[in-house]
């Protein structure tokens, strides 16, 4: 069980840092593309912004239910052991770049 709970919790770090990186970069997270229009790269900016927000709060709370099982002390050592560990572990996240057509 702590295994799974090790990797759902690499995983939404991982891919709280694509989204991260993303926003630095204004590029969008499935195209590796930076939107053309000012509008647009400001719509990706709230977008990658409102995500990450979420995916925090998903980890979050994936902590406090393995605290309700585990306790708080068990659980500041996942969190510690996930962070150091486990996010080099799993594969970085590739956006799909399209090829351009002409």
């Amino acid at each position: 069980m702590t295994t799974e709970h090790a990797r759902e919790l690499a995983s939404i770090l991982r891919e709280l840092d694509h989204l991260r990186r993303c926003a630095l970069s204004g590029t969008e997270p499935v195209s590796g593309k930076t939107p053309r229009s000012r509008e647009r790269r400001d719509t990706l900016a709230q977008r990658l912004a409102d995500e990450t927000m979420k995916l925090a709060q998903h980890y979050d709370d994936a902590l406090a239910a393995y605290a309700e099982g585990f306790g708080w002390e068990a659980t500041e050592t996942l969190d510690r052991f996930v962070k150091v560990n486990c996010r080099d572990a799993l594969p970085e996240p590739r956006p799909l770049v399209q090829q351009e057509m002409f």
